[in-house]
């Protein structure tokens, strides 16, 4: 089953009955109660359902990853990351496992890109979604927290997330709204921990069979609490603990023939605790600030409570009496942000050879920190390093059956003064010189404003002649005869933009100073009139993300919204010749709608179109007006022709190779400002073709260098855009769509590429559009990866070893 549990503001029941709430800075914090009551009681309804839902595993196959962004709202994919939270997609998987929930899939785990025309009304052209990974590849803290909760899973191994049985009364924690039940499974206890405390305090107390531990885990936080877990190398049996564990390896002790398990834990302002363990326990060696320290109770049974004094470094848990050691290593959660487990499945390697040995533990082959990302090939003997500016220093556990394959460069903490040091196994490396230099200039060179991204130039232009156009002759129906007589759907012209002519014989009206010509215009979903090819008359939009409005983006849309504009008699023909309209409609796509309501011939398109004449200054309705008798003509592209039907705009000149001229920056055509192209449209306002050469610089996209690049649109018109032939970007620069930066896909972002782009518009203020390429510059606060101009540039290198 499907599993959305708290909705964005701007897409919740109630905005979509009163009304849209744009505005982010009015939106009220999600509320712990809506996740209890969607998601606390699911295994109870679910095994209620009887037959195989009794015992079959759950699998949620579509789990709430982040959330939309729609059209004509002011608000943005930053918005809705920072509404639910660094925390929330981990939170959920918590709250899933707690649920005995074996099998999920989170929708979306990487954000992406509608290209072209792709997407449906619910969404414009980034589909980044606020999810875990961002839409130009940034890993957020949201994915690297959610990455920490599948490490536990999986590093432990199949039988602690496999089939579980909820255990009652297990763990008496306070307040109570910090838990949320434990289940047995295959050795071991688990203890489910979220913090929903009313007062949003951080610090807790945990009881089980009289022995008590304290905890901190900060407010809308989770993890999965370990207990009555046996460490098989050191004997130590786990009563439980709530100090958060978040994978176990084995590494090589003594001299190499014997191992120790280790957990990699969190102890600081933002989660940490208490482990309680059967018998005796004594503290080994030690390092770091961690201090260690053993309370020992003798009541009906021997427990030691272990607790810590400090955030970072590390120790060893020995059995009184036992030379087996379990190893606890520390890392403050900047740290676990960088924390990267590296895990293969035998089965993709056999039963026979080293590595299918290698992988036959639940272990990590590696374990690496410090660094922006990790790629382990461990059949191809190959270590991918990728670096951030002012990372300096990776450090590596590489597991017991895994070590022999190679330490790729890394060697020994030397340092004594460094938390990890003496822990058996460690090794670290250090960024090199050369590779930190490259990285450092190109963010010098940024925040100073030398740094060039990539250039445009060799611009040439062509405008769109309507009357060279084809045209495909139209009658109006309908009991009012307004209704044209072919929709999109019959004539194929499903994406992008539909043109349509209506012409006024100059037998059928003449132009007078007392009478104006008014045009009725009911269309989806964006729509602009020009009379006689020179004057933009106006334009408007229908959408809506109300139900059973005009232009809903979802369900039934059967009203109509109907706007009115009156051709100016100044610039009708009056001299025998016809009277010309154009309407340029663009669809934003075909909706999702109720099944009940389910129809292909969703509105698209003009739907309803009239002309009618009216005294100036006058009533304009009633019998003071005269429907005035036109022919209507439409073009478009007929999708069903094409390979690729989503990436074109749908006007039919698009390809046309005639007619281009070269634009130069002393005429008011490509003007410049710094590195921002501006894109002008003529005296008359005709929609306007662009074409330029991208040139990507070496500076920014080199060997390993990656630095991810974006459009970044400016201006009042409208505007679209392709890239190596490729429709990247539809900005709408009167407010439409609040997106401006266009994620130019990687495969694109090296060398030259072609650019080509559609401008128009050409109301008051809106005749052109600036654009210019650049890097992702993102928040330095966190790691959400929102967008902040002027922030840190988002850039990488890939150290192969």
């Amino acid at each position: 089953y499907d599993k959305y549990v708290v909705f964005c503001p701007t897409s919740s029941p109630q905005s979509a009955i009163l009304g849209d709430k744009s505005d982010a800075r009015g939106w009220d914090e999600w509320l712990p109660s809506v996740v209890e009551t969607s998601m606390d009681g699911m295994e109870v309804k679910v095994r209620g359902f009887g037959g195989c839902a009794a015992t079959a595993p759950l699998f949620i196959a579509e789990l709430q990853g982040g959330w939309f962004n729609h059209y004509t709202l002011s608000t943005s994919y930053d918005n809705v990351y920072d509404y639910y939270g660094e925390d929330y997609t981990r939170l959920l998987l918590d709250t899933c496992l707690a649920q005995g929930v074996t099998m999920l899939n989170y929708y979306m785990v990487y954000g992406g890109t509608n290209h072209g025309t792709l997407g449906d009304p619910d969404v414009y052209t980034s589909y980044d979604y606020s999810a875990c990974v961002r839409e130009f590849g940034f890993v957020s803290g949201r994915a690297r927290k959610l990455r920490l909760g599948f490490a536990f899973a999986r590093s432990f191994g199949a039988p602690l997330v496999g089939r579980s049985e909820r255990v009652n009364g297990a763990v008496e924690v306070v307040p109570g709204k910090m838990a949320m039940g434990s289940r047995r499974c295959v050795g071991a206890l688990l203890h489910f921990y979220r913090n929903f405390a009313a007062n949003k305090a951080a610090e807790y107390v945990a009881r089980v069979s009289g022995v008590e531990l304290k905890g901190r885990l900060g407010y809308k936080r989770s993890f999965v609490g370990l207990g009555e877990y046996v460490s098989g190398t050191s004997g130590l049996r786990l009563v439980f603990g709530t100090l958060p564990v978040y994978v176990r390896t084995h590494v090589l002790v003594g001299r190499g023939e014997e191992q120790a398990e280790v957990w990699v834990v969190q102890n600081d302002a933002f989660a940490g605790g208490e482990l309680a363990f059967d018998g005796r326990v004594k503290v080994g060696k030690s390092g770091g600030s961690l201090a260690p320290s053993v309370e020992v109770s003798e009541g009906e049974q021997l427990v030691s409570v272990v607790k810590f004094g400090g955030e970072v470094g590390w120790c060893s848990l020995q059995l009184a009496g036992e030379a087996g050691q379990l190893l606890i290593l520390a890392l403050k959660e900047k740290d676990l942000y960088t924390l990267v487990p590296t895990f293969e499945e035998s089965f993709w390697f056999g039963a026979d050879g080293d590595v299918a040995e290698a992988v036959a533990s639940c272990d990590p082959l590696s374990l690496i920190w410090g660094a922006y990302g990790v790629q382990h090939d461990v059949v191809a003997k190959k270590l991918d390093l990728e670096w951030q500016h002012n990372q300096q220093a990776a450090f590596a556990l590489f597991s017991a059956s895994a070590v022999a394959f190679g330490v790729y460069g890394f060697a020994p903490v030397a340092d004594p003064s460094n938390p990890y040091h003496g822990f058996p196994g460690l090794l670290t490396r250090q960024c090199s010189t050369a590779l930190a230099n490259s990285l450092a200039s190109i963010h010098i060179r940024h925040a100073q404003e030398t740094l060039v991204a990539a250039t445009l130039d060799g611009w040439s232009l062509r405008d769109t002649h309507f009357e060279e156009l084809p045209w495909t002759q139209l009658s109006v129906t309908g009991f009012d005869k307004t209704v044209p007589s072919k929709d999109t759907f019959d004539l194929g012209y499903t994406s992008g933009h539909v043109l349509y002519k209506l012409t006024v014989g100059a037998k059928v009206f003449q132009p007078s100073k007392d009478v104006n010509l008014k045009l009725s215009l009911n269309a989806r979903h964006r729509t602009l009139v020009s009379l006689n090819g020179k004057l933009i008359v106006g334009g408007h939009t229908t959408y809506s993300l109300e139900l059973g409005r005009a232009g809903s983006k979802q369900g039934p849309d059967p009203f109509r919204d109907t706007r009115d504009y009156v051709l100016p008699f100044e610039y009708l023909h009056r001299d025998g010749q016809d009277n010309v309209v154009y309407v340029i409609v663009e669809s934003w796509g075909m909706k999702r709608q109720p099944n009940i309501f389910n129809d292909v011939r969703c509105p698209l398109g003009i739907l309803n179109v009239g002309l009618v004449s009216t005294p100036t200054g006058g009533d304009r309705t009633g019998i003071f007006t005269r429907r005035i008798e036109f022919g209507l003509h439409v073009s478009g592209v007929d999708v069903r022709t094409l390979h690729e039907p989503f990436n074109l705009s749908g006007f039919p000149d698009e390809h046309t190779e005639n007619g281009w001229t070269q634009a130069s920056d002393k005429k008011p055509v490509v003007a410049r400002d710094g590195p921002v192209a501006q894109l002008r449209l003529g005296s008359d306002h005709l929609p306007r073709w662009f074409k330029a050469t991208l040139r990507v610089s070496a500076d920014v996209a080199s060997g390993g260098l990656r630095t991810p690049l974006r459009l970044r649109l400016s201006g009042r018109a409208t505007a679209h855009v392709w890239v190596g032939g490729i429709y990247v970007a539809r900005y709408y620069g009167n407010g439409d769509c609040s997106q401006y930066s266009f994620n130019v896909p990687e495969t694109l972002a090296h060398g030259e590429q072609p650019v080509k782009v559609l401008v128009y518009d050409g109301r008051e203020g809106a005749d052109w559009v600036g654009l210019e390429v650049v890097g992702w510059e993102i928040s330095k606060e966190n790691l959400s990866g929102n967008l902040v101009e002027g922030g840190e540039l988002f850039s990488t290198f890939t150290e192969s070893l």
